[in-house]
């Protein structure tokens, strides 16, 4: 299976393992015994394929549920009175890292068993208020298999940023995981600059740096494309 074909499984099998989790307990009895193996072999197909995504490489792309929406809080001129974005109705609203394209984002794969998560989460979301939304966000994609322990996670570590489910963990398989948390520094044109794995406390200076390098080189490719961003590239290792 492509990276492609596994995005667009992606939202499908989210879409299907959300609705089990949150339907009646009699239809969940049904789905236990119909649709078990068809999760299985969605969750187990992209891995079998796919290599880790590497910096360089374009950032596959996906559709997912998401669990909560953005609020726009950064340090633009209405960050005084942050104006909350619409709230999702349902798990079902969906969100495509293609929207993101023009922005940089900061995208990062998590669950609520996840201990170096509970320290980021505070961390990234301070980082997130110092930039527009219109330059930076940050994504989080919860791999909770059941979203309600990411929901519950969430409500006793609430950020601002958009959170995602990817419960049977098939863009995960896109990019190739290989443990939580992992993050990846995407430019504004969609392509890897960087992978953080792991999650230590002094790790936010490091990212607020890379950050802040990545949109003053991105506004000066609009005056001069041939600028070497030969430094900003590499693939780095944060935490064990």
């Amino acid at each position: 299976m492509s990276r492609e074909q596994a995005a667009g499984a992606s939202g499908a099998g989210a879409y299907l393992w959300l609705t089990h989790c949150t339907a009646a307990p009699a239809t969940r009895l049904f789905w236990g015994r119909g649709i078990s193996l068809v999760l299985l072999l969605v969750l187990l197909s992209p891995l079998l394929g796919n290599a880790a995504v590497r910096t360089g490489d374009p950032a596959p792309d996906f559709t997912l549920p998401l669990l909560q929406s953005a609020t726009r809080q950064d340090n633009s001129s209405n960050a005084q009175s942050p104006v909350p974005q619409a709230q999702p109705e349902s798990v079902y609203e969906l969100v495509r890292l293609a929207d993101y394209r023009g922005r940089v984002v900061y995208l990062d794969f998590w669950d609520s068993f996840c201990a170096p998560c509970r320290e980021s989460f505070p961390l990234l979301d301070a980082l997130r208020a110092e930039y527009s939304r219109d330059d930076v966000e940050i994504l989080a994609v919860s791999l909770d298999t059941d979203p309600r322990a990411a929901l519950s996670f969430l409500a006793r570590h609430p950020v601002n940023y958009p959170v995602a489910s990817d419960p049977a963990a098939i863009t995960a398989g896109a990019y190739g995981l290989k443990g939580l948390p992992t993050a990846f520094l995407i430019s504004r044109d969609g392509v890897v600059i960087s992978v953080h794995r792991g999650f230590e406390p002094g790790d936010i200076t490091t990212i607020r740096h890379k950050l802040a390098a990545l949109i003053g080189n991105s506004v000066a490719d609009r005056v001069s494309p041939y600028r070497d961003a030969s430094h900003l590239t590499g693939e780095q290792t944060l935490a064990d």
